[in-house]
This record gives structure tokens, sequence and C-alpha cells, in this order.
């Protein structure tokens, strides 16, 4: 098995993966620009982020999501591709990195997602 894990290569520091919220690390949506807000990841993020904040009372740590598995369609399941997608709410390209492991990353307790 193999653990992957996807995020901006910006918030990447020395190797070192931890738990971020997404609203504290992208900029923030400009609301007023395109007649109101559209689809975008700051807003996406926002959306999803009670639910994490729930796990994160319950469990005592932030979430981090990997990817588990040796297959094409675990990779995917990180999201790396989307970075070079390119539509109204991703103007620009993210330069995101893909992080793999080969042997489970430290401390882990799993979560099934679709749970």
């Amino acid at each position: 098995m193999r653990f992957h894990h996807c995020r901006s290569i910006e918030h990447s520091r020395f190797g070192i993966v931890e738990p971020a919220r997404l609203t504290e690390v992208l900029e923030p949506a400009d609301c007023r620009a395109d007649g109101g807000c559209i689809e975008d990841e700051w807003h996406d993020a926002l959306d999803y982020e009670p639910s994490y904040a729930w796990v994160a009372d319950h469990v005592g740590f932030w979430p981090l999501f990997l990817a588990v598995g040796d297959t094409h369609d675990a990779l995917l399941t990180t999201t790396y591709q989307f970075q070079f997608v390119r539509n109204r709410a991703r103007p620009a390209p993210r330069i995101n990195a893909l992080f793999s492991w080969s042997d489970p990353p430290g401390a882990l307790t799993y979560m099934d997602y679709m749970e």
C-alpha cells in the first residue's frame, strides 16, 4: 500500500505535511468581483470545514486526508489532477505537490471518509 496527500507547494515546508484549514491558507475569494460569489475552492472549504471541525473536536486534531492504495484510482482521490484544469472558479493553475509514502506516516488514526 502507498499513502498519498496533495497540497499546495506554497504550504509545504521542509517535507513536513501537517493538517491545515484551507480557509486559513487560501486567499479568500473576492465576492465583489464578477457580480458576486462563484464556486471556488475557498467557498467550498468554508462549506465543509464545520464538519471537519466537528471531527477535530471529537478526535482531538484537525484531520489530514490521505488517499490509500497502489492504483491510479487512489491517486485520483487526492485531486492532484485538478490543478491542470482551468475554468471560471480556477482561472490560473495552482502548483500542487503530491506526497506519497511507502510506509504509513506515524501515529495515524484511520477513518473512512465515505462514512
